[in-house]
């Protein structure tokens, strides 16, 4: 959360109240999600014939993960789900790094 303002004591008790009122629904944002192969296998039983969208949410930059942890592209290579995949990279380099490893990823990109 980023509180602006001209006046540093407003922006300062904008903030605690923001703080305190996000803090007293935290409960709320909790979820029970399936691990990441609970979460593959689920995918594998559901139909081939529409597109399955896998979002790995704990390695989400914008809640301050790294961005480029592989631990869904592991398990899919260990439950041999090659052609399976559409792995988003957040540079151009992780992406083009990954195709050079021959793990049957296709860069779009030269």
């Amino acid at each position: 959360m980023l509180v602006t303002a001209l006046n540093p004591e407003t922006a300062e008790k904008v903030a605690k109240k923001l703080a305190s009122q996000f803090w007293s629904i935290k409960e709320e944002f909790i979820v029970d999600l399936p691990t990441v192969e609970e979460g593959l296998q689920t995918a594998l039983k559901l139909s081939s014939e529409q597109p399955i969208v896998l979002a790995d949410i704990a390695d989400n930059p914008l809640s301050c993960g790294s961005g480029d942890t592989t631990e869904l592209l592991e398990y899919m290579l260990k439950l041999n789900m090659r052609g399976h995949c559409l792995e988003v990279f957040m540079t151009l380099n992780l992406l083009n790094n990954a195709c050079k490893q021959e793990l049957g990823i296709t860069s779009l990109f030269p």
